[in-house]
């Protein structure tokens, strides 16, 4: 992937050419790229440019950073469709345009960078979930900024609030709700908060419950998991509940993961 990372962003500047133009808001951009992920940027599809064997590239219709181009690549072929990814033009290379991009974004959207080796040490990968968040190095072309959703094995985009088990509907939120619950539980009054393997955690021992925060090296990420100690009827139990606005398989499968933690202490 990291070959047809370098081969879009060359497309997206030979084919247009210049620098893109300064966003105030970055991150909103990412953000918009990252909501049009699962549907595999089919509102922002443009027309066909030159491609190569097993990857058809398109135009973007979307610019989220300013006058900057960008292009769709489609990896595999129709039957077998194995990626989709929407790469912008973010900008000139230079170290401080660079490093600029990569610490804004991994402030607001919370991302961990990860470097790559050579040959591929001009760009780098954070997990967003289930989706990839990528920064390349190009330089005359310029800087390269996208975001690729992939294909199971069923063919299903992984990332999609869709993408269940097949046994319980989905019922997503959206990102602004989960973020809203964060807001919620982190700010009530006996809170405590610590990270913990990829999960904010919140503990409130006043309401005997811990709400489980998602980071983005969680595949169900956005997510929030809440687990606590009610009584009724005279019996005290453990529950278990959470909300969704990312993969719905990854969010069901660590939510039964969470349950059967349960199991011993009922």
């Amino acid at each position: 992937m990291q070959g047809l990372r370098a081969l879009v962003t060359s497309v997206v500047l030979v084919c247009w050419g210049g620098a893109a133009q300064a966003q105030d808001d970055l991150c909103a951009g990412v953000r918009s790229m990252l909501g049009e992920a699962v549907s595999e940027f089919a509102l922002w599809r443009g027309d066909p440019l030159p491609g190569v064997d097993g990857v058809a590239i398109l135009s973007g219709a979307h610019r989220p950073f300013g006058e900057g181009p960008c292009a769709v690549a489609i990896a595999g072929e129709r039957e077998r469709i194995t990626s989709t990814s929407y790469t912008c033009n973010a900008g000139e290379d230079s170290d401080a345009a660079f490093l600029r991009i990569r610490d804004e974004l991994a402030s607001c959207l919370e991302i961990t960078w990860v470097e790559q080796p050579a040959p591929y040490n001009n760009a780098t990968f954070a997990q967003f979930g289930l989706l990839r968040i990528s920064l390349s190095r190009n330089g005359e072309s310029g800087l390269g900024l996208g975001v690729e959703a992939f294909r199971d094995d069923q063919g299903r985009v992984m990332g999609s609030p869709t993408r269940g088990d097949g046994r319980m509907e989905c019922h997503a939120k959206s990102p602004e709700e989960i973020a809203g619950f964060a807001v919620h539980y982190t700010t009530e009054d006996g809170a405590e908060v610590s990270v913990e393997n990829g999960y904010r955690v919140i503990a409130n021992a006043q309401r005997r419950r811990i709400a489980l925060l998602t980071t983005p090296v969680v595949p169900a990420h956005p997510a929030v998991f809440v687990r606590g100690v009610a009584a009724e009827g005279g019996q005290t139990f453990v529950f278990v509940r959470g909300d969704f606005a990312g993969d719905c398989l990854a969010f069901l499968e660590t939510l039964a993961e969470i349950d059967r933690m349960n199991q011993g202490v009922r």
